[in-house]
């Protein structure tokens, strides 16, 4: 995160906010950076200027405040899938190809008693039951392998406290910019 000033072609001077994050793979190897930048005057501007009909016409809007536009867009898009990730009663999560978690919602907490990080970047068969890793694998290397979506994969989990909780998962791909297969997404359900 930082601030610093650019000269526009028209000889004036913006003084610009920008934030700079990693960009992963899907298995913690960072193979990018995603950047934002925004004019500081020229927030204000475009959301004050945005009306019903720059909406339907977005090439009308010089691009300063299409940009500015669409990162708000994405922002709000993001909030919202993030809170929708959050309040539901399924525990949604990925892993990474080689079987480690990347992400779990917290609702891996309320159903097996772990803090989040004590998940992430642990290799899910740490948390299954020994009479059913070798079922999970298979239909994990299956789907790494296929592509194909496996529904309906009932499993016990360890909980913290030392018992186990049935669960049932349906498992995606998750793929890269390229549409090769890095990982497994799912939601598992209580049952």
């Amino acid at each position: 995160t930082g601030t610093t000033s650019w000269l526009r072609e028209d000889g004036k001077k913006l003084e610009l906010t920008w934030e700079a994050s990693p960009w992963y793979d899907g298995t913690d190897t960072p193979i990018g950076i995603v950047a934002i930048a925004t004019a500081q005057n020229a927030k204000r501007r475009s959301i004050r200027t945005l009306t019903d009909r720059d909406r339907q016409r977005p090439s009308d809007l010089p691009p300063s405040i299409e940009f500015d536009r669409c990162t708000l867009e994405i922002a709000q898009s993001a909030a919202t899938f993030r809170n929708l990730v959050e309040q539901t009663n399924d525990l949604i999560f990925s892993i990474s190809a080689d079987g480690k978690f990347t992400y779990v919602s917290p609702q891996f907490t309320t159903m097996f008693g772990y803090e989040v990080s004590e998940a992430v970047g642990k290799c899910c068969a740490e948390f299954t039951h020994p009479d059913d890793g070798a079922k999970v694998a298979a239909s994990n290397q299956q789907l790494l392998e296929t592509g194909k979506p496996d529904r309906g994969i009932e499993m016990r989990a360890k909980c913290k406290g030392g018992g186990w909780r049935w669960i049932s998962c349906n498992n995606s791909p998750v793929t890269d910019v390229n549409g090769n297969i890095i990982g497994i997404q799912g939601i598992a359900r209580d049952i």
